[in-house]
């Protein structure tokens, strides 16, 4: 995956994804069709090697891919904004994760901003940042926020990554968060698994069903589960936003759980680098 981090556009026919503010560092299954996740809902994937991010170019929607490939969050001094699929961050390496059956969890401050995009050559402005005055759990909340030049067909991700190795394989993941979103059109967390060299599983809170935030919410409890393919190369989370607003997120835990708790709605996707 790595940060074409899927724009994901809510459509029809998605089936499935100042003071005190400090800069960041850096299918359908519901089980079965086929499915690309985009804007409402989205979430997004990278292709081999370091990540490189890419940007929707239509309000129906474009996800991204998976992939072998390394991408992750990234830790720079400055709070990241985007206009557009060039200049989008370029993060690091991603840490590996720790062995399967341990829990684990990504700080607010591994979320940086992945990818951004608009329909219609219209431009696209959205920041992440960590927001010292809004906490959850007694931790600050990273932030995702659009900025002037967003439209309703804009959108915007964050993005933060682990690296699997085989010992996850097979394996059922739960990841949990909590977001809140303010005047947002749609906001969005999201679990993805890339799979090499181009496919992903991923639960972008839109697949079957919309469970996105819209508008004004408070602290929402997001719990995703999935079953990690064969062949994985690592996970891929984040919040996202398509059109305008904020959507703020607490840390993010990853536990694995038995067959007794189920999968939640999910999508598949296939080849685009990200897309």
């Amino acid at each position: 995956m790595k940060n074409n981090v899927l724009a994901c556009v809510l459509a029809v026919t998605l089936v499935a994804c100042g003071g005190g503010v400090a800069p960041v560092s850096g299918s359908a299954d519901t089980n079965g069709a086929n499915a690309s996740s985009s804007g409402g809902g989205g979430a997004g994937s990278s292709g081999g090697g370091a990540a490189s991010s890419s940007s929707s170019s239509g309000a129906s929607g474009s996800s991204s891919g998976g992939s072998s490939g390394a991408a992750s969050s990234s830790s720079s001094s400055s709070s990241s904004s985007s206009s557009g699929s060039s200049g989008d961050p370029q993060p690091p390496t991603p840490p590996p994760a720790p062995p399967a059956g341990t829990s684990f969890t990504a700080d607010t401050s591994e979320q940086s901003l992945a990818s951004s995009g608009a329909a219609y050559g219209q431009a696209s402005h959205y920041t992440t940042t960590v927001d010292t005055t809004t906490t959850v759990d007694g931790k600050p909340a990273a932030l995702l926020a659009s900025q002037a030049g967003s439209s309703q067909y804009s959108w915007g991700q964050s993005a933060s990554y682990r690296l699997i190795d085989s010992s996850y394989w097979g394996k059922r993941y739960r990841m949990h968060a909590k977001i809140k979103a303010e005047d947002a059109g749609t906001a969005y967390l999201y679990f993805e698994i890339d799979v090499p060299p181009a496919t992903y599983v991923i639960d972008n809170m839109s697949i079957p069903t919309d469970r996105a935030l819209h508008g004004t919410t408070d602290w929402v409890d997001v719990s995703m589960v999935l079953d990690v393919p064969q062949n994985a190369s690592d996970f891929a989370f984040g919040t996202g936003l398509y059109g305008g607003g904020k959507v703020w997120s607490g840390p993010i835990t990853f536990e694995e759980v038995d067959a007794t708790v189920p999968t939640t709605p999910h999508g598949f996707g296939g080849a685009s680098n990200g897309g």
